[in-house]
């Protein structure tokens, strides 16, 4: 799957502890204690593992302005769902050019 490309978006005010997002010390300590931290720490992971095997795909993280963790709120305020589906798009013609959609422009 590291040879996918990896697009991961997320709530720029998305750092409220709540009661679905699972805690404990070891599991903050490593993956972080907010969604917003444990995006940017799981692309970075992906990127080392990526670096390590020599794939050149980077996944990327990006924030969604104005928003926390409401999907509707995503998708209003930081036009969610048009900038999926233009990643989405760029993937499908990528991927009928070169058979694969595995490389960052």
């Amino acid at each position: 799957f590291l040879r996918l490309r990896t697009r991961v978006w997320v709530g720029e005010q998305d750092t409220q502890h709540d009661d679905s997002l699972r805690s404990e010390p070891t599991l903050d300590a490593l993956q972080g204690s907010s969604r917003l931290e444990r995006a940017h720490r799981w692309v970075q992971a992906l990127r080392l593992a990526g670096a390590r095997d020599s794939i050149g795909v980077v996944p990327t993280v990006h924030t969604v302005a104005e928003s926390g963790h409401d999907f509707a709120q995503c998708a209003r305020r930081g036009d969610l769902a048009q900038r999926t589906i233009d990643f989405l798009l760029l993937c499908q013609q990528r991927s009928s050019v070169t058979h694969q959609c595995d490389r960052r422009t």
